[in-house]
């Protein structure tokens, strides 16, 4: 698909408005949800998605940001999907569990952040549109907070039962996934237990299965809640997580486990015009992948790998919050420690073994400070500064005897650097908006954003494929004196609410300074004339690329839209366009997303809906050299979708993904690196063929 065919569809949908105008339904702005996303509250924009009303055909809880404007999925695997937000991704996007963050098990980002946020335990996916505020912590782009399902406290002091549980299944890989909450709650208390188990087979597409595509995770947990006088309020938590055999086509290994415990404590009390929090969180994940459990083992036994990793992650921090000059200003504290180990062995020789992570540490010390106030009539402003002081570090690189010279001699050129870096990160933001009209509100939003390099991108001596999940196949070394990434931002856009329709246009740019990217590993890509080429030739890849600070920008334009047509009918949709370049040489950043349209013309009564959904992709030529990307062909996908109350506590809904069985593949799945697949080697993965969706949800 061009994208002249992008254009003019969505050129077609826009055009409609005025005559669905002309009838008289209800106000379309409070149901946003049931496609995209529900105004939190009327300041910065914050919108909720529900899984419960949206057409979910994935077990990954990362693939809801399609269902907002400048979203998108970079799949890695059934469950190990990295939300993209207007060309960003991984540790640029601040993605939070119930507001804690914490490090990934592994190198390779296998268990990104909403990893750890199962759809049977998910109540809402929050994303911070456009800019986020200071106090949502670092990040170069918008922030995403998974919110799971918690016990409630009631107005009554008799303990309530409460009940949210759901169960589903899905054709296209013969998966099925049940679980949800139970709990007791009155008005000083609640107790709550959860749990979930989720499996999946290989997913089918036309022309065959993608071998190495299943999944199998479960989790479980519980947690308390004590309310005092109104305001007070202590709330500990607690979830294990259990992810069993899980395949990643793209990466060289799949996951064998991660094993997770998670603990979060917060707290807020009021003394008089003043409220303050706090928090606490614990999280360890330990790990192991291999080439050899699930996909075609290596023909050679000394090509056998396996590699052991863990995180372990303490989180703390308060903030007090007061009235001020007619808005509120909130100042907070908080900090991080991350350490993390990884080793790789071959389970068939116990003297090979190499430490390429030994106690890589990073921690953080900051603060903010934030005032939101409505200053005038008409106005919103936000204006928050942050600063963070981050130190990382890690222990000596270690490589057995069994290892030749060039390993040898890489780990003790390493071990002889400085490998201690601080980082003083400044962040600024300035948000304002104004209602014109009624119906008319402008925005505007200016702000600098850093982000410190991860340990990854400083301490990767050994040259291999780990990339923080890229998932481009090069071989990458770090790089210890790279610098934070800074990032200056302008985003404006105008909210246009009538009584039958809806429409929120936003255009922005970043431009980045040290923007940490692969680059040729020196002026001779190919000339074998170092030891670092020399190991990544025996990885597979002569061409290295090492980390750098380069520049870059992202600029783009998204919007989503709505329009009442006549009676039950109503069409809604998104429409997303991100482009990303370097600024220092003539090529484009890896991995964007390329121009998204998404639309759903839907039929509601009171108690069912029915929805046709079109999905149309453009093609992706502008790829990055640097990263030997390739180009991607657009493609449509028509999906159904209906959904029944059938009574105050029992709902039903299921669609039909990719209706007509298209093969199509997506620009953001990455390529096979699994032989023997139905998907050819090297090839970028196909989406899901056509599939059957069912979800029952039960909730008291």
């Amino acid at each position: 698909m061009n994208t002249t065919l992008f254009a003019g569809a969505a050129a077609l949908a826009l055009a409609a408005a005025p005559v669905w105008a002309q009838e008289a339904t209800p106000d379309l702005w409070t149901d946003v949800i049931i496609v995209h996303g529900t105004r939190l509250h009327s300041g910065p924009d914050v919108q909720a998605i529900n899984p419960e009303r949206e057409p979910v055909y994935a077990a990954d809880a990362a693939a809801l940001a399609t269902r907002m404007p400048g979203g998108a999925l970079n799949n890695n695997g059934a469950i190990s999907g990295q939300v993209q937000y207007r060309g960003l991704y991984g540790p640029r996007i601040r993605t939070t569990i119930n507001g804690q963050k914490f490090g990934s098990g592994g190198p390779n980002l296998m268990d990104p952040p909403l990893h750890y946020a199962p759809l049977p335990l998910l109540d809402r996916l929050e994303f911070s549109r456009g800019i986020a505020p200071v106090s949502k912590g670092e990040g170069l782009g918008g922030a995403v907070n998974a919110v799971l399902k918690r016990g409630q406290f009631t107005e009554t002091a008799t303990l309530t039962p409460q009940l949210d549980v759901m169960s589903s299944y899905n054709s296209a890989n013969a998966s099925t996934a049940s679980g949800g909450l139970a709990a007791l709650g009155s008005q000083h208390v609640f107790i709550e237990a959860l749990a979930a188990h989720e499996q999946g087979g290989n997913t089918r597409f036309p022309g065959g299965r993608i071998a190495a595509s299943r999944h199998q995770r479960d989790t479980y947990g519980g947690g308390f809640g004590l309310r005092g006088k109104p305001g007070n309020e202590f709330v500990l938590e607690y979830r294990h997580q259990d992810t069993r055999r899980t395949g990643n086509p793209p990466f060289p290994m799949d996951i064998r486990f991660f094993k997770t415990d998670l603990v979060q404590a917060s707290g807020k009390a009021g003394f008089g015009s003043l409220t303050a929090r706090l928090h606490a969180g614990y999280a360890f994940v330990d790990h192991a992948m291999n080439n050899f459990g699930l996909r075609q083992p290596p023909a050679s036994l000394a090509k056998y790998r396996e590699a052991l990793a863990s995180a372990l992650t303490w989180t703390w921090g308060g903030t007090v919050s007061a009235p001020l000059a007619g808005g509120t200003l909130e100042a907070g504290v908080d900090g991080a420690n991350e350490r993390h180990k990884a080793r790789i062995t071959n389970p068939n020789n116990a003297r090979f073994i190499v430490q390429n992570f030994n106690d890589a540490r990073q921690n953080r010390l900051g603060g903010y400070v934030q005032w939101s106030a409505d200053p005038l009539p008409g106005w919103m402003l936000q204006a928050g500064l942050c600063t963070d002081r981050i130190g990382s570090n890690t222990g000596p690189a270690r490589a057995s005897l069994v290892f030749p010279p060039p390993v040898q001699m890489l780990a003790a050129r390493f071990n002889a650097r400085d490998r201690h870096r601080v980082d003083h990160n400044m962040d600024a933001v300035l948000q304002t908006s104004y209602a014109l009209s009624d119906a008319v509100t402008v925005r505007l939003g200016l702000a600098r954003k850093q982000r410190t390099p991860s340990y990854l991108e400083r301490y990767g001596w050994l040259p291999t494929t780990a990339s923080a999940g890229l998932a481009d196949g090069n071989v990458y070394i770090g790089d210890p004196g790279l610098k934070p990434e800074t990032a200056r931002v302008i985003d404006a856009g105008v909210d246009i609410r009538t009584r039958r329709a809806y429409l929120r246009p936003a255009l922005y740019y970043r431009r980045i300074s040290n923007y940490i990217q692969g680059v040729p590993f020196d002026a001779t890509p190919g000339v074998i004339d170092s030891p670092e080429e020399m190991v990544a030739r025996a990885n597979g890849d002569a061409t290295p690329l090492r980390f750098a600070n380069v520049k870059a920008e992202l600029y783009g334009l998204d919007a989503d839209f709505g329009f009442a047509i006549a009676g039950p009918w109503r069409l809604d949709g998104i429409v997303s366009a991100v482009r990303g370049k370097r600024r220092d040489v003539r090529d484009n950043l890896y991995r964007i997303s390329p121009p998204r349209l998404d639309t759903a013309l839907r039929y509601e009564r009171p108690d069912w809906s029915a929805a046709v959904h079109l999905v149309a992709v453009a093609h992706q030529h502008k790829v990055s050299q640097t990263n030997s990307e390739q180009p991607s062909p657009g493609y449509v996908l028509v999906n159904l979708q209906a959904q029944w109350q059938i009574d105050d506590h029992v709902s039903l809904s299921g669609g039909v993904h990719n209706v007509f069985d298209r093969l199509y593949r997506q620009h953001l799945a990455g390529y096979n690196r699994v032989a023997g697949s139905d998907v050819a080697l090297g090839a970028r993965l196909p989406g899901a063929g056509r599939g059957l969706y069912l979800r029952l949800g039960v909730k008291l």
